[in-house]
């Protein structure tokens, strides 16, 4: 089995469970030689061609190209960072540039944010294995993020993360501007896409904080809040009334149209005066 066998060859630091990436610097005494990396998936392309799961928890993937430089006692070496199909952690790999597309510095950072891990287009001998592409490297497109946003909750689940630990760093680390970065990429889902993917794609979206309240709705100022939290959204029409409970802001194109992928309900004029008519009396009142 290769699982095995690569365990006993690597280097033992390599392998420690909460490594989220290694050096590998070819030619150094206790470390593979040169070429072993792209004889390696040569030989899962040919002998494992649908399933990685024995050798998914390996340093295997390069995060860039390998880079030349000194090392102390080698002299000038290629130095090439690796990270595990599926890293330490809980994280899941994101391609930064794949396709023609590219994730572009902004997303490259509220991904890290979020723990993914960002890495170069793999080169051929990584991509030409069916599985990797299909099963671990995420592609920088808004369903690509997705659903590596989908694997980072799924595998920290064990370790008393799951989504609960990915809504909270959204909140703490993501500045206002970043989760309405998020919004604008999720909201160019199709409702056809949602639809074919799995269910929890939906759930997960409902579940992450990336909807502002109105301002001044529910008698406090405007929040990040998710369609599972708050699932009514204000009208077009403004109304200088105080709102009892608090809606979504749908102002935004971006807002609406991710409000509409999940289904939250928009009040009409008239139906948000009898949603706010016991608040609004107590107004009149104190008035």
């Amino acid at each position: 089995m290769i699982g095995p066998l690569l365990s006993r060859s690597l280097p033992a630091h390599w392998l420690q469970p909460d490594t989220a990436s290694v050096e590998w610097v070819a030619g150094q005494r206790s470390q593979p030689a040169p070429g072993w990396l792209e004889s390696l998936w040569n030989y899962l392309r040919l002998n494992s061609p649908y399933d990685l799961s024995a050798v998914e928890r390996f340093p295997l993937v390069p995060v860039r190209a390998g880079r030349r430089q000194m090392v102390p006692g080698l002299g000038v070496a290629t130095v090439t960072e690796l990270v595990a199909l599926r890293p330490a952690g809980g994280a899941a790999v994101v391609v930064r540039r794949a396709d023609g597309l590219s994730l572009g510095g902004e997303l490259e950072l509220i991904a890290g944010k979020l723990g993914l891990t960002v890495v170069d287009t793999p080169p051929d001998f990584v991509r030409g294995h069916a599985a990797a592409e299909r099963d671990y490297l995420f592609a920088p497109t808004y369903l690509g993020v997705l659903r590596a946003v989908r694997r980072r909750c799924r595998e920290g689940a064990g370790g008393g993360g799951g989504r609960e630990a990915v809504v909270a760093l959204l909140v703490g680390r993501a500045t206002a501007g970043e989760k309405r970065r998020l919004r604008e990429l999720f909201a160019k889902i199709s409702a056809h896409e949602l639809t074919a993917a799995d269910d929890d794609l939906r759930d997960l979206l409902a579940h992450l904080p990336l909807f502002e309240t109105l301002d001044g709705s529910g008698g406090g100022p405007s929040q990040f809040v998710s369609a599972a939290e708050v699932a009514l959204s204000a009208p077009a029409e403004r109304m200088s009334i105080p709102l009892s409970r608090r809606l979504l802001d749908v102002s935004s194109s971006d807002s609406q149209t991710l409000a509409q992928l999940l289904s939250v309900r928009r009040l009409e004029p008239a139906q948000l005066l009898t949603e706010v008519r016991s608040c609004y009396r107590v107004h009149l009142l104190v008035f």
